[in-house]
């Protein structure tokens, strides 16, 4: 019957106007924009977080709230007559989304789902002026866990569930209860778009836990000058937990008269880099702080559940937290395994690798292999010197140790298709097939490792194509099971926005696996944006460079004017500080971190070790035949934390970044995966890509690494200069500590370097002089923690060898005096000391546990100098902050800060008028069974 008619912002005007045109689109795509209502507008953000609980989002209130911007305004003008005596109306919206669609009155009243058919919404009687005015507002985003069991599927796989269209359909319902469609009005429910850089920074978030502060000082200084605030998160919110940047992601969605930001809450139940059960994150805190008006929040990652099947027949559900632990002891089990391997090897014996990818039978094989370590350590100690015994003796007590706290919660029965695993899962004890048992430990270990984290998920400005610009993650296919390194819960959701493409760089090979470990978006004054990559051959042409270059200067019956690499040795000066052109260590008074505590009953101890570089380097001092007189050397076992010196010349990382084969770690990196990314990059954003030196850590076989990248892992041995922050226009980069040479030689070295990468002519010719004096290169400041030697005690308790050790001036001169070559005691106090006397006391010890140390040597950082000459190029403005605390746990600034932005929308499309781009169309799947509460 005409007369009936359904009423909304169809022409997307930002305003119900009932015009002609407004009328006309309502059967068009989009229709009318609906923002998800995941915020609270009757609050306001808050100054600093603060402990409290979770905000009500406005859709969950019982009453809808008048000031609610979110709510999409809804008209139903009804023509005098058009009803019938005993009729009344009724809506329908048909498919998944009936069950996150909501209406309700202007006085706030929820209007009813039909009895047995919740597609239907029951109105009111309109009123006498034929006008009933209602509010539409959507429960969540597209691609949303809300209603969907998660599968064990590790693939994620396109589907046809519709999430973001929807139809509402105006019913006219007559006393028989016979339903006629009236009108129909089409609606698309706002995408989420991932802010990139461009946007202005409002907020920079960072967490000062006392033992970062270095880098909190830093970067106080530098968003002061960005004239950004800096939000100081009190820690005590976060038990310690600092990786801010890894538990939320930013994101806006706009409709046609608002924009509300987004705040999306990735499954981060990690506290730092560790993989032992947590008390607190970062989690309440972003809980408790950011929905507010305007602000909405995501959290439905958290709230998944998985069924799984057990040995007798039960049906078992798993909650996302449950699986967390269980999976997590899984991972830990493995990494026993692999440590086994790697002792196993340490032994001089001979070994082959028995530590497979397979849970189940690493559970199985671990007793095997302590006791196959066992063997080898006894035959090896009757022929090793006292000291290296001495050094096995202890691996194979903390192996020992390893293995029985990793086989207290897991036990394997039977064998082949027969097995059963039993455990313990979410405090129930439980038998699982073998089979279950593997899929459900490779789906816990997928939706709770770092790869979901916010570092792993960059965005670009507008691109060919992409006028919204595109997203960047690091994601491959897993080699044994074919499953995504990134939770496909996660790459649905980003998927189902459709509006900025995908790109996938594989980031499998990286320990902690994130984009922003490789790559960083910068603003570029000419291109608008480009990318900064990490380039090992960069690195590596520096230190190859530098130290030609120091051994060209040397007397010609000098031992290190020997052809071939320089072997580190026990006896010989460590320092390159001789001849005409010196070369000083990289991370002078920095020290690496040895956690190896007490495993927790019926768990197994977190265990965090230098660097393969560095074990590498005390093999060679100390681990054979020959005397260590460097204090470079490794307290095994459990015990307190222990810490030892980082300084590592040119020549020994040379040396010890190399393979068991001699070969290049480095430049295999570089020409096997990084390459490929950059590669990818090119074609897929076709900005400029500037390269970026850093050092990665050392793995044990190169061709091992790749044939399967993602079995032999690495990390940025260096404090990794790409994983930058960038606000408004400033870049925030950590600081490299890398070799300092004399002016005139460092730029040599780097102009060489970038010549032989093949970095543009342009950047080279900035690398000189004046880009030296602009950045008082030749003046240096270090941040100095103040440690206690590692002590290696015999097993009667008497101090055998003692390791490092910042505590006094000595110390610090013992760091420090390569930089000033041939220098007596006197002067080193002169140059080194005095300038730097408020940090001593008048004994000579240091008096705060972190002292910044200035080196005024006249000498130029390599590794800054080309970041420099890079940055100089984009227009940006160069920020070198300190980023020690955060590299030890294998991340850097960008990690441990996070940046609220005002979207940038000038000069943009409208969000609905983007194209649309399906990510890995053409493989469809049945549609997830709805689950409704």
């Amino acid at each position: 019957m005409p007369g009936i008619e359904l009423h909304a912002d169809f022409d997307r005007d930002g305003r119900l106007s009932e015009s002609a045109q407004e009328r006309s689109a309502r059967q068009d795509w989009p229709g009318a924009i609906v923002v998800a209502n995941l915020d609270a507008d009757r609050r306001s953000l808050p100054a600093r977080p603060a402990s409290g609980d979770t905000p009500e989002a406005d859709y969950d209130i019982a009453t809808a709230y008048s000031r609610d911007d979110d709510q999409l305004p809804l008209r139903i003008r009804v023509a005098p007559g058009a009803l019938g005596a005993g009729e009344r109306l009724r809506i329908r919206c048909s498919g998944v989304m009936h069950t996150r669609v909501r209406l309700s009155t202007t006085d706030g009243r929820i209007v009813p789902h039909r009895l047995g058919a919740p597609q239907d919404y029951e109105l009111p009687d309109p009123p006498r002026s034929g006008v009933l005015e209602l509010w539409l507002q959507v429960r969540t985003i597209a691609g949303a866990t809300f209603g969907v069991l998660s599968g064990l599927d590790l693939r994620y796989r396109p589907d046809e569930r519709e999430e973001s269209r929807f139809e509402l359909s105006l019913m006219r319902v007559d006393a028989a209860g016979q339903a006629t469609e009236e009108d129909t009005g089409r609606f698309t429910v706002a995408p989420v778009i991932l802010d990139d850089h461009a946007g202005t920074a409002l907020r920079v978030y960072m967490i000062n836990a006392g033992y970062n502060w270095p880098s909190f000082h830093d970067m106080q200084a530098a968003t002061a000058e960005a004239r950004v605030p800096l939000v100081d998160v009190d820690v005590r919110l976060s038990d310690g937990d600092l990786w801010l940047q890894d538990q939320y992601q930013h994101a806006s969605m706009q409709g046609a008269r608002q924009f509300q930001q987004i705040v999306l809450h990735l499954p981060r139940l990690r506290h730092n880099n560790t993989i032992d059960s947590i008390t607190n994150n970062l989690e309440d805190l972003v809980n408790s702080h950011f929905r507010s008006r305007d602000i909405g929040l995501y959290r439905d990652l958290w709230d998944r559940v998985i069924v799984v099947n057990t040995c007798d027949g039960g049906v078992l559900r798993v909650s996302f937290r449950e699986i967390r632990d269980w999976a997590y002891g899984a991972m830990r089990a493995a990494n026993v395994a692999d440590r086994l391997d790697t002792y196993g090897m340490l032994t001089g014996q001979p070994w082959t690798r028995r530590a497979t990818g397979d849970f189940v039978t690493t559970v199985r094989d671990m007793s095997r292999n302590l006791h196959r370590l066992q063997d080898a350590i006894a035959a090896a100690i009757p022929h090793a010197p006292t000291e290296r015994a001495d050094l096995l003796q202890r691996i194979g007590e903390a192996a020992a140790q390893m293995v029985r706290a990793a086989s207290n919660d897991y036990a394997v029965t039977g064998s082949g298709d027969a097995a059963r695993f039993e455990s313990t899962l979410g405090g129930r004890r439980v038998c699982l097939s073998a089979d279950t048992a593997r899929r459900l430990q490779a789906r816990g270990d997928q939706m709770h490792r770092s790869a979901n984290y916010g570092g792993n998920i960059e965005s670009t400005p507008p691109v060919p194509g992409a006028p919204l610009g595109k997203i960047i993650i690091g994601n491959a296919p897993d080699p044994e099971n074919g499953g995504d390194f990134v939770d496909p819960d996660l790459l649905r959701l980003l998927a189902k926005q459709k509006k900025q493409p995908i790109v996938e760089i594989d980031t499998t090979w990286l320990k902690v696996g994130h984009v922003d470990e490789v790559m960083a978006v910068v603003p570029h004054a000419r291109s608008g944006f480009s990318i900064l990559h990490a380039s090992s051959a960069a690195a590596m042409a520096i230190l190859r460079e530098a130290e030609a270059l120091y051994r060209s200067g040397l007397p010609v019956d000098h031992p290190d004017t020997s052809p071939g690499p320089r072997r580190p040795s026990g006896v010989l000066s460590r320092l390159m500080n001789e001849g005409s052109h010196p070369v000083t260590r990289l991370f002078r008074g920095k020290s690496w971190r040895h956690i190896h505590t007490a495993a927790a009953s019926g768990g197994v101890a977190d265990i965090v070790e230098p660097p393969d570089i560095y074990l590498q380097l005390v093999y060679q001092f100390g681990g054979g035949e020959g005397i260590n007189v460097h204090g470079i050397g490794l307290v095994p076992g459990e015990g307190p934390m222990r810490r030892y010196p980082a300084d590592i010349s040119p020549s020994e990382v040379i040396y010890c970044e190399r393979d068991n084969e001699g070969i290049s770690v480095n430049d295999t990196v570089d020409a096997s995966v990084l390459a490929s990314s950059r590669t990818v990059l090119a074609d897929e954003i076709g900005v400029p890509l500037l390269s970026i030196p850093v050092l990665f850590d050392r793995v044990r076989s190169t061709e091992a690494f790749r044939d399967q990248p993602s079995w032999n892992r690495t990390t940025a041995f260096t404090p990794d200069m790409v994983n930058m922050q960038v606000i408004n226009g400033h870049l925030m980069v950590p600081k490299p500590y890398g070799p300092r040479m004399r002016r005139d030689d460092a730029i040599a070295v780097v102009r060489t370097a970038m010549e032989a990468v093949g970095m543009p002519t342009s950047i080279r010719d900035r690398v000189g002089p004046r880009l030296v004096a602009r950045r008082q290169m030749t003046r240096e400041t270090y941040w100095v923690e103040k440690v206690p030697p590692a002590y290696l005690m015999t097993s009667s308790g008497i101090i055998r060898d003692s390791y490092g050790g910042m505590q006094n001036e000595r110390d610090v001169i013992r760091a420090f005096k390569d930089s000033f070559p041939g220098a007596d005691e006197a002067e080193l106090q002169r140059r080194l000391i005095r300038p730097n006397r408020r940090w001593f006391t008048s004994s000579g010890q240091l008096r705060e546990d972190f002292s910044r140390i200035v080196v005024d040597d006249g000498m130029v950082d390599l590794f800054e100098l080309w970041a420099a000459a890079v940055v100089e190029q984009t227009g940006a403005v160069l920020h070198f902050v300190d980023t020690w605390a955060y590299h030890l746990g294998d991340g850097q600034i960008h990690c441990g800060t996070n940046v609220v932005r005002r979207p940038r929308r000038a000069g943009r499309v409208d969000a609905w008028d983007a194209p649309d781009h399906e990510f890995r169309a053409g493989v469809m799947v049945f549609e997830p069974e709805e689950v409704v509460s």
